[in-house]
């Protein structure tokens, strides 16, 4: 009987825990409802910024391609006069 009514009891202390973080937590969620559409509008910003942060070193990657053949050609014409 003891261990029921300290069960009891332990159970009691942890609805009452629960209910007074209810107001909290509710006005938690609330907060965060009236986010969601700036998140959403967030996550579309950041997915443009990505497409053409990913565009953008594309380009990049085939200008240093050609800039390392320029400067393979300038070597080359480079050893042709020194040889010729």
């Amino acid at each position: 009987m003891a261990m029921s009514l300290l069960f009891q009891e332990r159970v009691d202390n942890e609805l009452d825990d629960l209910l007074g973080r209810q107001v909290h937590l509710e006005a938690r969620l609330r907060s965060l409802s009236s986010d969601a559409p700036r998140m959403k509008s967030t996550q579309s910003e950041a997915r443009k910024l990505s497409s053409v942060i990913s565009f953008t070193a594309k380009l990049a990657e085939g200008v240093s391609a050609k800039v390392k053949q320029l400067d393979l050609a300038k070597v080359r014409g480079i050893r042709k006069e020194f040889f010729f």
